[in-house]
């Protein structure tokens, strides 16, 4: 048999396919059939002049009975619609929240790594300051720089010269004056 062949329709596969029903109009003519009405608004499409053009009549618009105008109503208001925008307020707000004080822990961390390299720079450096400060105040280092840097000698022994110290006299602490007294004012004379 070749791939091609015309496949008979058994009891079986009958079954499986409904068969397409004759008496209802097919999609496109339900289609065809509203746009031969005119529009309410009084336009036409650019099909309907070209059949009026071949000769064919143009469908007469037939007045379709109108249903009395009523006002609209609204449903009873349910507070379903709130209800879900508040909840989604809520969780946006959750989220929004949530990423926010993730990116300040994150960025607590990034600042917390950038001090502990920092610390541990310093730390390296105070004890490398630390090393040179005591080599250069050690005695020999500072007698070679004296020899070597300024062309100081070292001092001999008939150039030593002692000071001393003689401690000061105790200054004899003044003696407080006495404070002077009143003199007596001349009484005046009586009668």
């Amino acid at each position: 048999m070749s791939p091609r062949a015309r496949h008979t329709p058994t009891p079986s596969s009958s079954r499986r396919h409904k068969p397409q029903r004759q008496d209802r109009p097919s999609a496109r003519a339900q289609r065809a059939q509203r746009a031969s009405a005119e529009f309410q608004h009084g336009l036409r499409r650019a099909s309907d002049l070209q059949g009026a053009a071949r000769g064919q009549p143009e469908p007469q618009p037939q007045p379709q009975p109108r249903a009395p105008e009523l006002p609209l109503q609204r449903p009873p208001a349910s507070g379903l619609p709130l209800l879900i925008l508040v909840a989604l307020t809520l969780l946006t707000a959750a989220a929004v929240s949530r990423v926010q004080t993730r990116t300040q822990v994150l960025a607590a961390g990034a600042r917390i790594t950038e001090l502990t390299a920092e610390h541990a720079r310093l730390l390296d450096e105070k004890r490398r300051l630390e090393a040179e400060r005591a080599f250069l105040r050690h005695p020999d280092h500072v007698q070679e720089v004296a020899l070597n840097l300024r062309g100081m000698i070292p001092a001999t022994a008939d150039r030593v010269q002692t000071i001393k110290l003689r401690t000061p006299k105790p200054k004899p602490e003044p003696k407080p004056e006495p404070e002077p007294k009143p003199e007596p004012k001349p009484e005046e004379a009586r009668p």
